[in-house]
């Protein structure tokens, strides 16, 4: 509610008196100074308002802002950890691989091992048959079919 210079000088002097009357002069000047005239109010009121709309409307943008940042954020994150744990995989499959590797280079040398150990033996065998074969004596008979009783 806003009331008119002479209004305000009447109600003043009315509560607090003639004596003191210059006194309210210098006050309200001094109002005058730091509020302006009264015919500016309307357009302060309007740029109040304005700067509150506009507040709100950065309000708004910095929230929506902050959230598309989260957002952004939460889906950096998720490939980084898409992206970890395919890296980490690949780790495990690569040590498999060298595993397998590995294993088959082993047992393949195994196989090397046992088929020269079982050839050896096998020669071994050989040379102690015939040598056995030596040993016998050589007996050759004819099988007739006559069999006296």
């Amino acid at each position: 509610m806003l009331f008119r210079e002479k209004t305000i000088k009447k109600m003043l002097a009315d509560i607090i008196g003639n004596k003191l009357c210059p006194e309210i002069n210098q006050l309200v000047d001094e109002i005058k100074e730091l509020v302006g005239p009264a015919d500016a109010v309307p357009k302060i009121k309007k740029d109040m308002q304005e700067l509150r709309l506009k507040k709100d409307k950065e309000i708004k943008e910095m929230k929506l802002n902050r959230d598309l940042e989260e957002r952004d954020l939460k889906h950096l994150i998720k490939i980084k950890e898409e992206k970890l744990e395919v890296e980490f995989e690949k780790k495990i499959l690569k040590s498999q691989h060298e595993y397998k590797d590995q294993e088959m280079k082993l047992q393949s040398e195994y196989f090397v091992k046992a088929m020269e150990q079982l050839d050896t033996a096998r020669k071994e065998m050989k040379e102690v048959y015939t040598e056995i074969m030596k040993r016998l004596p050589n007996v050759n008979f004819d099988i007739t079919k006559d069999i006296v009783k």
